[in-house]
């Protein structure tokens, strides 16, 4: 009963806080209402499952659609690639879903705020890089700190599988702040109205304040960027590697049964765009793999989880 009773509680402090906004009303009835309903129709148990899957090294590039992959990296370089369909279109949805249980075997080195968040006690250990990852002069976590942390973590924790979660692809796309677009909440300050609004780099695109070619452009630079520094760690690693994502992103796509449009990604949403996600193998030697319990904890503050992901655009 007082489950129930704090879920309406903060359902009306919701609405007494947001409820003059459309834009509020139309993101909670396409999470709430449409993806409930397509989550019903398409159960994330139909995407791959990430953690049983045969990798001693995952390294998850953020916001990673299959085809920017398969046109800005390399494929040759792989043992094996192929498309695989994620459990989830957004990462907050990807964490809960993608890794239900307690993971003794797996140290967690994360870019992301949202593991702080929303999975920060599943592992052996959690190592919360993004908290000093953070440029300011670009707006950006950056993958260089990522993969140090993790080259460092293989050193130390020979014997259990890494997660290594970087920020690229997703915006804001490093060196393009022209690219940079903001969130609603912000658009007073810039004196923008109309169509010239636009939440993201995407939902620009759509209504052609940038240009989608230059937009898809950026978008795979900034997984060349993020690339660059995973090639350290494809040298310094001799193991079975995976690279993959946990959602994509569409430039523009229609949310069902209620008929809004949305942009950039949106959770609980089965859109091919937003799910279908990379999957390239590395072969190499393999560790033995020992699971020693779970100690990780987050070090992190709410406050300091929740600025973080409002500097990347998440409101």
């Amino acid at each position: 009963m007082s489950n129930a009773f704090d879920r309406i509680k903060y359902g009306l402090s919701q609405i007494a806080e947001n409820g003059r906004s459309l834009n509020w009303w139309r993101g909670t009835l396409m999470r709430r209402g449409n993806g409930a309903i397509q989550t019903k129709l398409y159960p994330g148990r139909r995407g791959i499952d990430v953690v049983d899957a045969d990798w001693d090294t995952l390294v998850v590039l953020d916001a990673c659609r299959a085809d920017l992959f398969e046109e800005f990296v390399d494929l040759d370089q792989f043992d094996d690639y192929r498309a695989e369909t994620s459990r989830a279109s957004a990462t907050p949805e990807w964490l809960p879903v993608s890794f239900p249980d307690e993971y003794g075997d797996i140290v967690y080195v994360s870019g992301n705020p949202q593991v702080s968040k929303k999975v920060p006690d599943k592992w052996h250990k959690l190592l919360e890089v993004w908290q000093d990852a953070y440029d300011d002069d670009v707006e950006a976590i950056l993958p260089g700190p990522i993969i140090d942390a993790a080259i460092r973590a293989r050193e130390e924790y020979p014997d259990k599988r890494l997660i290594v979660h970087l920020m690229q692809p997703h915006v804001p796309f490093v060196g393009r702040p022209d690219l940079h677009f903001c969130t609603y909440q912000l658009f007073e300050d810039l004196d923008m109205d109309g169509d010239d609004r636009a939440g993201n780099v995407f939902e620009a695109a759509a209504k052609g304040i940038v240009d989608e070619e230059e937009m898809w452009q950026a978008y795979g630079e900034n997984l060349t960027y993020a690339m660059d520094e995973v090639q350290r760690l494809i040298d310094a690693f001799d193991e079975r590697i995976v690279l993959t994502s946990d959602h994509g992103n569409v430039v523009e796509a229609k949310s069902w049964p209620l008929p809004f449009t949305y942009h950039q990604h949106l959770p609980y949403h089965r859109h091919p765009g937003l799910v279908t996600v990379p999957w390239a193998v590395l072969d190499g030697e393999r560790p033995t793999i020992t699971d020693d319990g779970v100690e990780s904890s987050s070090r992190a503050t709410s406050a300091e989880v929740t600025e973080r992901l409002e500097n990347l655009g998440y409101k």
